[in-house]
């Protein structure tokens, strides 16, 4: 009995000796031969060349949407909502932009500097929207770049570059501006809701109306949240002054119905709770004003028949 115990034991050690030694020498041949094998692989693909042209000379920029500024800028479900059918039309309307300014061109030129390889595991948008930009100098084509989704270009070398340049095209296309920023102040309002979620909340009841900015800006801080980004959540993108342009609506509690209004859009305040009397159509043109409701949708509303039309208690 104790000899075949012995026999065993020993053949469980030598089986674990060799799981071992196989696991070894796999980490030494994935440390060796890997990087090895990349490197082989760039000596005979390199990387294409970054030769950008110098844009101090460039007099005319075109900037392309394919299909359209809709496509681009609003092709999230979550977007269309807020805008209207015409509305949704005119973006769609307007696929070509052309830069003649000295402002405008050096926006360009200063993100064409900063481009930059991007990480190994970096991989361009695959959406079928793109936008083409051309530079030009009295119309000697000097380079131009395709970007799916406003972060990673494509060159006409075919080298795939990290570009910042999102913002950019948004800034240089001011005709898409006021739109992308009522979506910002939805992104807000339910940043804003979201955060309702993560307090510690008595009989699940939503913050007291009189404090409800306080407790807020509370519980981001107790995240650690900087202080800029805390206060840049309470503004409506549009306005400049003022610490909050958001309003509760303290008839409304986690139970209610879906449709109730729960924040909604006023003019500047702190810890502001009301009704529709306080609901503002200013800070957005085209005129209008964003409500969340309690089940997290956010709507735009235009008219105060849409507005006294919500369900507010």
């Amino acid at each position: 009995m104790g000899s075949r115990w012995d026999r065993w034991r020993q053949s469980r050690d030598f089986w674990g000796y060799v799981i071992a030694g196989t696991i070894v020498l796999t980490t030494v041949m994935l440390g060796v031969v890997v990087p090895g094998a990349m490197r082989l692989w760039q000596v005979f693909h390199p990387r294409p060349v970054l030769s950008l042209p110098d844009l101090t000379g460039c007099t005319r920029v075109e900037i392309e949407y394919h299909p359209s500024t809709f496509e681009f800028f609003f092709a999230r479900s979550n977007d269309k909502t807020l805008l209207s059918a015409e509305e949704m039309q005119y973006l769609r309307s307007l696929d070509t932009v052309v830069l003649n300014d000295r402002d405008s061109i050096a926006t360009i030129a200063h993100e064409m500097a900063l481009a930059s390889d991007p990480a190994p595991l970096t991989r361009p948008g695959t959406t079928p929207n793109f936008v083409e930009v051309t530079c030009y100098q009295d119309g000697r084509q000097l380079t131009s770049f395709v970007t799916r989704d406003g972060r990673i270009l494509e060159t006409e070398n075919g080298a795939k570059l990290e570009c910042r340049i999102y913002r950019a095209l948004q800034q240089l296309t001011p005709q898409v501006r006021p739109f992308r920023r009522r979506v910002m102040c939805a992104h807000r309002l339910h940043t804003l809701a979201a955060t309702f979620y993560v307090l510690p909340r008595e009989g699940k009841a939503y913050p007291r109306p009189f404090e409800w900015c306080d407790v807020l800006a509370r519980a981001l801080r107790d995240r650690h949240q900087p202080e800029e980004s805390i206060g840049e959540r309470f503004v409506c993108p549009n306005m400049q002054e003022g610490p909050c342009h958001y309003a509760i609506n303290p008839n409304c509690e986690p139970n209610s119905p879906p449709e109730t209004v729960l924040l909604f859009e006023t003019t500047a305040g702190w810890n502001q709770h009301g009704g529709p009397e306080l609901f503002t159509f200013d800070n957005h043109d085209p005129r209008g004003g964003c409500v969340l409701l309690n089940d997290g949708t956010v709507r735009f509303i235009r008219t105060e028949g849409e507005l006294y039309a919500l369900r507010w208690k």
